[in-house]
């Protein structure tokens, strides 16, 4: 009986090690896997300090919606690498990305959220998923410069309705005093927008089975002493 114990406890530690192992690469595979095509708008390159993009144009994956925006680069200190964009170019703009997702399936919503430092009041920024608002956030860019935008990541846990699923970021900041004087072209910041999917954790499965073979041997055995 001490032996057939003990069998029992390598077999569950060896499945513990490996849900442990298949769980990490699920959530590592996960994070790699991004639905966003070019979520760090660093394509195309922009080889000025900024380049402005008008309602109903596109690029790198991303379209314009209405308004316009500006797809910035040495302008200011981006989130991930050297791009990002300001959702008002000429007036309050959007950005939108059409994904191929599954239906009922969850996804996990990422991305960094700041302001154009340059006007004097804070920025706001209307995120859909799927023609639905997500998120309503409020940026206040006090004390922030060109060189520290302090940018700050948001995550969201969404679920898919259907195969296409367009993700939208819309700026609602309108008309402000900044360095330039009143005007429209003040807006939120976006950068690093990533979307992965959230699977059953493959360690959940795995430890699960190792639970449910371990009942199922000790409750043959207790049979077989009935008997």
């Amino acid at each position: 009986m001490k032996r057939y114990w003990q069998n029992i406890q390598r077999r569950m530690a060896f499945q513990f090690a490996m849900a442990i192992l298949l769980g990490v690469t699920a959530i590592t595979s996960a994070r790699a896997a991004s639905y966003v095509m070019n979520g760090g708008f660093e394509d195309p390159v922009v080889t000025s300090a900024q380049e402005f993009r008008s309602g109903g144009t596109s690029f790198g994956g991303w379209s314009v919606g209405g308004g316009s925006i500006d797809h910035t680069a040495s302008f200011w200190q981006a989130a991930e690498a050297n791009q990002s964009v300001d959702l008002n170019g000429a007036s309050a703009g959007s950005v939108f990305q059409d994904l191929f997702t599954v239906t009922g399936a969850n996804y996990m919503l990422s991305f960094a959220m700041a302001g154009n430092p340059f006007g004097v009041d804070a920025k706001r920024m209307q995120v859909n998923w799927g023609g639905a608002e997500i998120a309503d956030l409020i940026f206040d860019q006090t004390g922030t410069s060109a060189t520290e935008m302090n940018w700050i990541y948001h995550s969201f846990l969404v679920s898919a309705l259907s195969d296409i699923t367009r993700l939208e970021f819309v700026s609602l900041t309108g008309a402000m005093d900044g360095a330039a004087g009143l005007d429209t072209f003040y807006g939120p910041a976006l950068d690093d927008v990533v979307v992965t999917a959230v699977p059953i954790p493959a360690a959940l499965w795995l430890f699960g089975s190792g639970l449910l073979g371990l009942i199922g041997v000790a409750r043959s055995k207790a049979t077989g002493r009935a008997q």
